[in-house]
């Protein structure tokens, strides 16, 4: 009789064990399956940058700037003038932008006035000399100087010649003009140091 309970007890063991076992086996199964958090794919985690994070300046979209040239304006113009070299023997001619809103004769004397700008060229007008008009008629222009022009003259044939003809050729640069008569104080004027005869317009000589 003793030996048969004990032998119902152990098959009760032997069952509640294999029971357990059941359960733990179960239990692992569903683990198992679940994704852990530290084996998540890429996708799954936030692809946002920390502060830390490098960023990739190649990826930024960030508008270009485009260079552009800037227009000429529309009221200026390129003229060539007239200077003399440093022997007074030969014109030098130099490339100038000039505003047009006087008038593209007034422009070219005034800037004859202002003097060269390039190495080598020597002012041709007398300074303090102004210009106080210019009338073309028949495409003679009539420019006519302040009395600096004549009294503040250097002198001699060649200095007289690259006054006369620094304002003749640059003004006539413009199919306008083919020739210029020259007046001081509103009044022609025969010469300047005496040595040229200015009575008549004077034509371009190249």
């Amino acid at each position: 009789m003793v030996g048969k309970q004990r032998s119902n007890i152990t098959i009760i063991y032997i069952a509640v064990a294999l029971f357990i076992i059941s359960l733990s086996v179960g239990c692992d199964e569903q683990t198992a399956g679940r994704p852990k958090n530290d084996q998540m794919t890429p996708s799954a985690k936030s692809e946002k940058p920390t502060p830390d994070s490098p960023v990739n300046k190649d990826s930024v979209n960030d508008s270009e700037t485009v260079e552009t040239e800037t227009p000429a304006d529309a009221n200026s113009i390129e003229v060539i003038l007239y200077f003399s070299d440093a022997q007074s023997e030969s014109l030098m001619s130099e490339k100038r932008q000039v505003s047009l809103a006087g008038g593209q004769p007034q422009a070219v004397v005034n800037e004859l006035i202002a003097g060269p700008n390039e190495a080598g060229s020597h002012a041709t007008i007398p300074s303090g000399t102004r210009l106080i008009t210019i009338e073309i008629t028949d495409k003679v222009a009539k420019v006519d100087f302040s009395a600096e022009f004549i009294d503040n003259h250097s002198g001699g044939s060649s200095g007289e010649q690259m006054t006369v003809y620094s304002v003749v050729n640059s003004l006539t640069e413009s199919s306008t003009i083919g020739s210029v008569r020259f007046l001081v104080e509103g009044n022609p004027i025969d010469t300047i140091a005496g040595h040229m005869d200015l009575s008549q317009p004077i034509k371009r000589r190249e």
